[in-house]
């Protein structure tokens, strides 16, 4: 198991809520490739560029963000891996939510989902 940072969306967070299954065909991670480019960070600040890049990918103007376990294989881009199979809520660990523009996110524990639907709209 690897823990994943995805890009997602409303609809995916209600899918969640609802015992539905994610997809996430790339996901981004602390790596070895993306600590080879950042040897001086420690852990959690390749976590945090992780979840970052995944924020990147989020379109519109607010950024969700998937924190999970799962199954995953490491790609060629540094950071970037290919998930194996979905993301269920029995594997999430967080979610991540703010602007699109920040520096930083929001961090919301799984019990919270129904609440953070509600924020969301």
């Amino acid at each position: 198991m690897m823990r994943v940072y995805v890009s997602a969306t409303l609809v995916d967070l209600r899918a969640l809520a609802t015992g539905e299954a994610v997809s996430a065909p790339v996901a981004y991670a602390a790596t070895r490739s993306l600590a080879a480019e950042y040897p001086e960070a420690d852990e959690e600040e390749l976590e945090f560029a992780a979840m970052m890049a995944a924020a990147e990918d989020c379109s519109g103007d607010t950024a969700i963000v998937i924190a999970a376990d799962v199954e995953a294989t490491e790609g060629s881009t540094p950071g970037v891996v290919e998930a194996v199979g979905d993301v269920v809520l029995d594997r999430v660990a967080s979610f991540h939510v703010g602007p699109s523009a920040a520096d930083e996110l929001g961090w919301y524990a799984t019990q919270e989902l129904s609440d953070l639907i509600m924020e969301l709209g």
